[in-house]
C-alpha cells in the first residue's frame, strides 16, 4: 500500500475494475489512463513492479484480488469500432474481439484502429485476422496478408488473435492454422465461426485442438447459439480442459442465463449493439454509398448499459 501511495495512487483504486485484467500491461494502462489521466510522463508501474522484489509483491497481491473478483462467467464483446471497444470496457466486459465490417462477418481492422484501441484499453484485446468477407478458403496471397497482420498485432501488444481457415472440402486447414498459431505466440488464439460451416463438428473440434488454438467461438453450427446449445454442450464436454468453447451468435440478456445452464460454458460472445442516429444535419437521399437498403445515417455501436445488463443476467 505504501508503494501505491508512492506512485500517487490511492490504494482503494487498485480494487476497481479488476475483472478485465489478464496481463500486467493491462493493469499499467488502467492506472495510467483511468487514475492519472493528466500525467505528462509515460507511467509504466508494472515494469518497475516486476524488477524489484518488494514491488513485485504488490503485483501478486493485485493478481490475487483479480482472481478473487472475477465472475464465473466471462463476457467477450465483438466490437466493430474503437468506440464500441471503449463502450465494452465501460460496461464491464472482460475482453473484446475487435473487427471491422461486421456486416460481412468481420474483417481485420486497420493498423491505426488497432493501435488506438490498444492504447485506450486495459481489458483484453483480441483482433480478428480475416482479410475479406465470404468463405474461409484463402489464396497464398491472402494467407500472406494474414501473417503480416498477426505480426503487426504482436508488435502493437495485442493480447490475442482470432483466425479460421478451411480446406475446399470444408475441413479445418490444420497446417496453415497451426503455422498461424505458432507465429502468433505468445498471444492467445481463438478459432472463429469458420467452424460453424465446417464438416463433421466433432472431427472439426479435434482439428482445432490440433492447431494449438486456445479457444473456439461457435454457435453450435446453428443460426444462433441458443438453437445450437445441444451441440455446444457436446463440444464443451468433448473439449474438456484442452480448449475453451465460447458460444456466440444471438447471445442476449434475455437468453444468456439459459445458455449458461444448457451449455455448461463459462465464456460468451456478443456484440451488445444498439443503433443511434448520425449527427449529420444534411443527408442526401439520392446517393447510396453502401449496401442497398442499409440506413447509412444510423450508426450501430456497442452499448455499455446493455453490456452491464448481459453480465448481470449471466450471473443470476
Amino acid at each position: 500500500m505504501a508503494l501505491a501511495s508512492a506512485y500517487g495512487v490511492k490504494p482503494a483504486y487498485f480494487s476497481t475494475s479488476l475483472a478485465g485484467f489478464t496481463r500486467p500491461t493491462q493493469f499499467a494502462r488502467y492506472v495510467q489512463l483511468k487514475l492519472m489521466p493528466k500525467a505528462t510522463e509515460p507511467f509504466k508501474p508494472l515494469q518497475v513492479l516486476l524488477i524489484q522484489s518488494k514491488q513485485r509483491r504488490l503485483f501478486f497481491w493485485r493478481r490475487s484480488l483479480l482472481e478473487a473478483s472475477m465472475s464465473d462467467i466471462l463476457l467477450e464483446i465483438c466490437a466493430g469500432s474503437v468506440t464500441s471497444c471503449l463502450a465494452a470496457q465501460e460496461g464491464g466486459a472482460h475482453r473484446v474481439e475487435f473487427c471491422d465490417n461486421l456486416l460481412e462477418g468481420g474483417t481485420t481492422p486497420s493498423y491505426g484502429q488497432i493501435a488506438v484501441a490498444r492504447e485506450r484499453l486495459w481489458i483484453g484485446l483480441n483482433v480478428i485476422i480475416r482479410p475479406r468477407g465470404g468463405d474461409f478458403l484463402y489464396t497464398d496471397l491472402e494467407y500472406e496478408v494474414m501473417q503480416r497482420d498477426i505480426i503487426a498485432c504482436k508488435k502493437l501488444g495485442v493480447d490475442g488473435v482470432v483466425i479460421g481457415i478451411l480446406t475446399a472440402n470444408g475441413y479445418v486447414d490444420i497446417p496453415r492454422c497451426k503455422a498461424l498459431v505458432e507465429l502468433a505466440s505468445p498471444m492467445q488464439v481463438t478459432f472463429h465461426r469458420a467452424f460453424d460451416v465446417a464438416q463433421n463438428p466433432l472431427k472439426a473440434l479435434e482439428d482445432v485442438i490440433a492447431t494449438g488454438c486456445n479457444r473456439l467461438l461457435s454457435s453450435g453450427q446453428a443460426a444462433t447459439a441458443l438453437e445450437g446449445a445441444a451441440l455446444l454442450k457436446t463440444l464443451q464436454t468433448a473439449a474438456g480442459e484442452r480448449l475453451i468453447v465460447m458460444p456466440g451468435a444471438g447471445v442476449r440478456s434475455n437468453n444468456i442465463a439459459e445458455l449458461v445452464a444448457s451449455t455448461g460454458c463459462t465464456e460468451f460472445h456478443t456484440s451488445a449493439r444498439l443503433p443511434f442516429a448520425s449527427q449529420m444535419r444534411y443527408c442526401n437521399p439520392n446517393v447510396q454509398m453502401g449496401i442497398p437498403g442499409q440506413d447509412e445515417y444510423a450508426l450501430i455501436e456497442t452499448n455499455s448499459e446493455l453490456v452491464k445488463e448481459i453480465i448481470a443476467k449471466a450471473s443470476i
